[in-house]
């Protein structure tokens, strides 16, 4: 029970847990809770307090006085919030998983576009024969495919060197049949 000390009114009685306190380190103070029942969850109500410098001041006087069904009941409360918290963050995480997942399925179906590209071009267009580079930073390079590169899982590479012997590595894609020879 908690007893304010102007007033002698009382609060909380047959519902005060226990007491604790919270030292407020490099403060050079600390403050006095009481743990009590309100009937639907636990509340730790500041009742007093003090300074490392011998300062101390206290509202309430607190007796301990919960039943042991009191104490059953916020028992179960405190398992209740424990799991309740538990399930939130397991929520949490498999979010979390989903959200990756999706992203992976993302960039997995991005991957298969590009290499259906450099297939569909790679139908059209063989090993020996002239291409010109038509996207990318060697746009306009013109020469032989000479090298078609082992399938990867978002791409085919070729290799194409023209007349001076200068080579350009690109995705499949990015090539076409030249119009004119090199």
């Amino acid at each position: 029970m908690l007893t304010n000390l102007k007033t002698g009114e009382t609060t909380f009685p047959g519902m005060t847990l226990g007491m604790s306190n919270n030292v407020y380190a490099g403060w050079g103070s600390y403050t006095d809770y009481a743990e009590v029942w309100t009937g639907t969850e636990i509340k730790s109500l500041p009742y007093g307090g003090g300074t490392d410098g011998g300062l101390e001041w206290r509202s309430f006087r607190v007796d301990v006085d919960a039943s042991p069904e009191v104490h059953a009941l916020a028992k179960a409360w405190v398992a209740k919030r424990d799991h309740e918290a538990e399930v939130s963050r397991e929520q949490a995480r498999l979010a979390a998983y989903q959200v990756e997942l999706e992203k992976a399925s993302r960039l997995k179906a991005k991957a298969t576009a590009s290499r259906s590209l450099d297939e569909k071009t790679l139908a059209t267009i063989k090993k020996g024969e002239m291409v010109t580079i038509s996207s990318g930073v060697s746009k306009g390079f013109t020469g032989i495919m000479f090298w078609v590169g082992s399938p990867k899982e978002s791409c085919i590479r070729v290799g194409v060197k023209n007349a001076k012997g200068e080579v350009a590595w690109v995705n499949a894609r990015a090539c076409e049949k030249a119009l004119v020879a090199a």
